[in-house]
């Protein structure tokens, strides 16, 4: 999936903040999708900066779906959305802000390629003459801590 449009529905959107929303009205379902899609464009920064866009595993992309609607809830102020006070709205954008930090230093890897706290890659160092072979238990000793 590449980093564009939303990662929730509607219907996810109504079921996490428990609203009574009519997902039969064409219009407010078109309303929805339309805030849930631009506030997916906030999680593509981060998502991007790893290059997450096409690597997401199931729990990433539930992840993300959870982050869209909750953006979406307490960011857009409209009529479907849930009901929240100032104190509420500002510690959700705190936790979004938080979240879509640990994606951007890649400390939370939704792509399950590395552990936390850095980016990492798989190489292999080939062994074709005795010097090559002191080359690479030298590199592993400088590389171990």
């Amino acid at each position: 999936m590449a980093c564009s449009g939303a990662y929730a529905t509607p219907a996810d959107f109504n079921q996490y903040w428990c609203l009574s929303i009519d997902l039969t009205d064409a219009d407010t379902v078109a309303e929805i999708n339309r805030m849930l899609t631009l506030a997916a464009a906030d999680l593509h920064g981060p998502l991007s900066a790893v290059g997450a866009c096409n690597c997401l595993t199931a729990w990433g992309l539930e992840y993300l779906r959870k982050l869209n609607v909750v953006e979406t809830g307490v960011f857009y102020r409209c009529s479907c959305g849930p009901t929240l006070t100032e104190g509420e709205r500002r510690l959700y954008l705190e936790w979004l802000d938080r979240q879509m930090e640990l994606i951007r230093a890649s400390k939370l890897d939704l792509c399950g390629f590395t552990g936390a706290e850095y980016p990492a890659f798989g190489s292999v160092e080939l062994n074709l003459t005795a010097f090559n072979e002191a080359r690479i238990i030298a590199n592993r000793i400088q590389r171990t801590p």
